[in-house]
């Protein structure tokens, strides 16, 4: 009723060609110095049914990621990318389902996620700023999701809420969006 597991995985990003078609120093044309990203990765969990109609998975991940790929600035609409340095994102994710009655089920999941630069120089003129410790802009430490689905016979109606906590819009956590 319980499966536990554990990966470790590589991964190589090539840059996409819309990140390649701006040089970083504001021109259009091939951007050759963008290089690909490098993850390494691992994840231990387990997942399982508790009883008749409920189910769980638990998961903890970590990775490293390597001249990871982020947007430098944009300027007429334009946006130019560079290798950012080293990114480390760690976080745990859990869920839990439950069907109380045939024509019902329901889900609930939780993510928490701390993803941060661990290495990233950004020249600025004469000086250069560092965003080591800075979260990745977009990315919610929590995220939480709840759905009910309900079905008799044809029809289906199904709810869903989902929130998540506050985020920053910029690589240097200047833009703060509330979650």
């Amino acid at each position: 009723a319980t499966t536990l597991y554990a990966n470790v995985a590589t991964s190589f990003d090539s840059p996409t060609t819309t990140e390649l078609v701006n040089q970083s120093n504001g021109t259009v044309g091939f951007n050759t110095s963008l290089g690909p990203q490098r993850t390494v990765s691992a994840e231990v969990g387990a997942r399982g049914h508790l009883g008749s109609g409920f189910d769980f998975s638990l998961a903890a991940f970590a990775s490293r990621v390597r001249d990871a790929i982020v947007q430098a600035r944009e300027q007429d609409g334009r946006a130019f990318f560079q290798n950012a340095g080293k990114v480390r994102n760690h976080g745990i994710e859990t869920g839990i389902g439950a069907a109380p009655w045939p024509w019902l089920r329901l889900q609930g999941s939780y993510t928490y996620a701390k993803y941060v630069f661990s290495e990233y120089r950004i020249p600025n003129g004469v000086v250069v700023d560092t965003l080591d410790g800075k979260r990745i802009a977009g990315v919610p430490r929590h995220f939480f999701r709840a759905s009910a689905l309900g079905s008799l016979g044809a029809v289906r109606i199904e709810v869903e809420q989902s929130g998540a906590s506050d985020v920053y819009g910029d690589d240097r956590n200047t833009l703060h969006v509330a979650g």
